[in-house]
């Protein structure tokens, strides 16, 4: 049986580390330069670079695959894909969740544009932490120029993005999370926002840590929603699940990336 995994987290992350530990081997494949750098050599596990279409994604896979898809919940397009592959080539498919967080106290919107929408009709500065993806959507805010402070990956097609959508310089905060609350209670109170938004990116994702901020400083919370509701395993049930399919020892916990 052939182990592909499709990793966009810091859960696929550490079940690469489980599986190079368990002596198997897997073809890993990522989106961006940015997410093979943060994949640190392991043997066994062999990196592929670059976005790939539901028919690529199917050139790799066949009937005595098992694809684990370990992308971001946010990454609604490249789920489909790997599931139209899987059918079509008699692959096995299985979802690796990173289970979502209680947004107590937050302001809850469905999608990009409603959050627009509300940024809109409320004024303020905002620390922006959904990432570069929609970044272009949220020019148009009404003087989002003046407002937004994007906080994005430190890589250098995204900070070219920033600058072609316009952002100044001042108000581009290029860092690689996740973030401590500290950490995010600086920078809004640097940038003197009043306004957080975010995704509902996880425990591992700094999503906690997020929402303890804007508490910390009297911020607004506000959450775009996941697309979608999904069924799959956590990365500790993966584990254990592969350990069963793979004959392997069951280990403690694989944890992701610890917070800096």
């Amino acid at each position: 049986m052939r182990l592909v995994v499709f990793s966009g987290t810091s859960e696929g992350h550490a079940l690469c580390r489980c599986l190079s530990a368990w002596s198997v081997a897997a073809e890993v494949y990522v989106a961006t330069a940015y997410g093979a750098a943060v994949m640190e050599p392991m043997p066994g596990i062999t990196v592929h670079e670059g976005r790939l279409d539901a028919a690529q994604i199917a050139d790799r896979l066949d009937a005595d695959t098992l694809l684990v898809d370990a992308t971001h919940p946010y990454a609604t397009a490249v789920t489909a894909n790997l599931r139209a592959a899987c059918a079509r080539t008699g692959a096995r498919y299985e979802r690796l969740l990173r289970p979502p967080v209680q947004a107590a106290g937050a302001i809850t919107v469905p999608n990009t544009a409603a959050a627009v929408a509300w940024l809109d009709a409320h004024p303020g500065k905002v620390l922006l932490t959904t990432g570069s993806k929609e970044l272009e959507a949220y020019t148009a805010v009404a003087d989002w120029r003046e407002r937004l402070y994007p906080r994005v990956l430190p890589s250098v097609a995204v900070l070219e993005k920033c600058v072609s959508l316009g952002f100044a310089g001042s108000h581009i905060i290029a860092m690689q999370g996740p973030f401590s609350e500290e950490m995010n209670a600086a920078l809004l109170r640097q940038t003197g926002a009043t306004i957080l938004v975010t995704k509902d990116t996880g425990a591992s994702g700094g999503f906690a840590q997020k929402l303890a901020a804007a508490r910390q400083t009297g911020a607004t919370a506000l959450v775009v929603s996941r697309p979608v509701e999904e069924t799959g395993r956590t990365l500790e049930e993966m584990q254990r699940y592969l350990a069963h399919v793979l004959d392997r020892d069951a280990p403690e916990q694989a944890q992701p990336t610890a917070m800096p």
